[in-house]
């Protein structure tokens, strides 16, 4: 009989053992699976962040292009009053007010030495011209 009670121990140790062998197996990829999530999470969180960035850039980017097509719309406002339209035709024909074509006009006259601490635009020939007219 000490064979029979042998036996069993040898036997219930064995499936012991396999339980816990399966067991670790679980507790092992279950480390692994939680490594790749934490992994993953940090990276979703990365993508985003990232995302962010670039459009921040690209609103920067745009924002600038568009100040530069602002200023060469005022040019182009400016180069027709300077061709001896009036104010108001300029404004008339580009469908905007005659105080945005002035504001325009002043934005890019060239400065001419400060006065007193104060820059003040250089009037052109035509503004001149106008001012005296108005005068009249």
């Amino acid at each position: 009989m000490a064979k029979a009670h042998n036996s069993k121990l040898v036997e219930a140790r064995r499936k012991a053992r396999e339980l816990a062998m399966a067991q670790q197996e679980r507790h092992e990829k279950l480390l692994t699976l939680a490594e790749e999530f934490f992994v993953a999470s940090d990276e979703a969180d990365g993508v985003v962040a990232e995302a962010k960035e670039a459009a921040a850039r690209l609103i920067k980017d745009a924002e600038e292009q568009s100040e530069t097509k602002r200023a060469e719309a005022q040019k182009i406002i400016a180069t027709m009053v300077e061709t001896g339209a009036s104010v108001a035709d300029v404004a008339s024909r580009l469908d905007v007010t005659a105080a945005a074509v002035r504001a325009a006009v002043k934005a890019t006259a060239p400065v001419k030495k400060e006065h007193d601490g104060v820059a003040e635009p250089v009037a052109s020939s035509d503004e001149t011209h106008e001012q005296h007219s108005d005068a009249a």
